[in-house]
């Protein structure tokens, strides 16, 4: 026996047990560069998802029903084209910047940062100047504020686009707070204050367009200040090198994540929203905006925690360190299974007065909130973590196939319940599909990586 372990036994198991944790937790090892970004992740998504919260409630009462149902499904749609406008090369950037920062490739570091900004300019104007022709030839056959609202929608697209992509770049060069604090403080903040002061300080009214142009204003000003972050974390090795660029590569990898995320889109509630609000009207569609916003919060612990653990994801495959990855899928399955099921439980118990906070109409979406609610839980603790540890070690093909195929499962299943049951059965659709996803995707990690997706599970040598 070694002398650390003949001193640990002699101290007890209690004093034993603090000093391993201790050891964990050392500066460096896993658990505490873990820990150390997931407080911080944690902090501010807590406080951006009660600040979201507070908006929202602002929000229903400012518009109305039938106003922030126009307000939902126009940003649902949105949602929807904001897949294609920004080709997914947020994703590639935690993939790639990660990769040639941990290399000191700052040429082709430096060329991925230039060549990932143009592309998604020329992609998400493209988009958004079709998206508005379509709503221009069809707008005969819309409410003319549905229309306006699709209309205004396709002007924010093109700045969360941009957003997006900066703050997944900061994620890259892991500067958690900052990319997390501009898009989950800072616009949601400036926001809520446009619409209260539109409110109840000037006495307007506002409208569906008018909430998307104050939404249009406070992102502009979140990709200001997450942009002064990002010129501050690049490296001054990759300011000054020659850029280097692997464009095909670059895109053909983008196509991969595109598939993926597209398949996830119509797995997700934006589409759900949309299927509603198609099929049964944008009042309902708003209803069930409210319940699904209100069903993510189950997930809200394990993605915060997922954020800052993804760069060390890609980190540990790369050198092979299986075990070091079992360790860590241990640590992140054990606080999202803690985390979503006290949110579960919370939303289970109070879920009728949570959504009266909202209007006395809404309280109409406590069944949808109660399943969703399982959806959420499903995906917290087996499905999140499967998809981002599939797609950041190099199976995307496979993690692709998987889920367009549930996602072409789920819409059908969708468009089929909605119009037999109405809101319930499109929620009933999305959990039932989640549950099989899950499932599929812990078994393609452990016969693909050896990972085993269990809060106290083990590798396989």
């Amino acid at each position: 026996m070694s002398v650390a372990g003949e001193q640990l036994e002699r101290v007890g198991p209690i004093a034993a047990w603090r000093a391993r944790l201790s050891q964990q937790f050392a500066s460096g090892g896993i658990a505490h560069t873990l820990a150390r970004g997931a407080i911080w992740s944690i902090t501010i998504n807590v406080g951006g998802y009660a600040l979201a919260l507070v908006v929202q409630v602002v929000l229903t009462h400012s518009l109305g029903h039938v106003q922030y149902g126009n307000y939902a499904y126009a940003l649902a749609w949105m949602n929807t084209a904001l897949l294609f406008g920004k080709l997914e090369l947020d994703t590639c950037a935690l993939r790639f910047v990660g990769m040639y920062d941990g290399a000191k490739n700052w040429s082709l570091l430096r060329g991925f940062l230039e060549r990932s900004g143009q592309l998604l300019r020329v992609a998400s104007f493209v988009v958004a100047g079709v998206a508005a022709a379509i709503v221009w030839i069809i707008s005969k056959h819309l409410d003319a504020g549905v229309a306006a609202s699709l209309w205004a929608a396709c002007a924010l697209l093109p700045v969360t686009a941009r957003l997006e992509l900066k703050a997944r770049t900061l994620q890259a060069f892991r500067k958690v707070p900052e990319s997390l604090a501009p898009t989950m403080l800072l616009r949601p903040m400036l926001f809520g204050i446009g619409v209260a002061l539109a409110t109840f300080a000037l006495g307007i009214t506002p409208t569906a367009p008018a909430a998307i142009g104050l939404n249009l204003l406070a992102a502009v000003a979140a990709s200001l200040v997450i942009a002064r972050f990002l010129r501050t974390a690049i490296p001054i090795d990759a300011r000054i090198a020659m850029p280097s660029y692997e464009t095909r590569y670059w895109l053909r990898t983008a196509v991969g994540f595109l598939v993926i995320a597209g398949a996830q889109l119509v797995l997700g509630t934006q589409m759900d929203v949309v299927v509603v609000g198609s099929m049964l009207g944008a009042t309902d569609a708003g209803l069930y905006q409210v319940a699904s916003q209100l069903a993510s919060l189950v997930s809200f612990g394990i993605t915060a925690i997922i954020y800052t653990a993804l760069p060390m994801i890609s980190d540990l495959h790369a050198r092979g360190a299986r075990a070091a990855l079992q360790h860590l899928v241990a640590l992140l399955s054990r606080a999202g299974l803690v985390v979503s099921l006290l949110v579960a439980s919370l939303l289970a118990l109070m879920g009728p007065t949570i959504l009266g906070w909202f209007g006395p109409r809404f309280t109409a979406a406590y069944p949808v909130l109660l399943v969703l609610t399982t959806a959420s839980f499903i995906a917290a603790t087996v499905g999140i973590l499967a998809g981002f540890l599939l797609t950041l070690t190099g199976h995307q093909r496979q993690a692709a196939t998987l889920v367009v195929g549930s996602a072409i499962l789920n819409l059908a299943l969708s468009l089929l319940a909605t119009r037999a049951y109405g809101a319930i059965g499109t929620a009933s659709a999305t959990a039932a599909t989640a549950l099989l996803r899950s499932g599929v995707l812990a078994l393609y990690c452990w016969n693909l990586l050896g990972i085993r997706l269990m809060p106290f599970g083990g590798s396989r040598r």
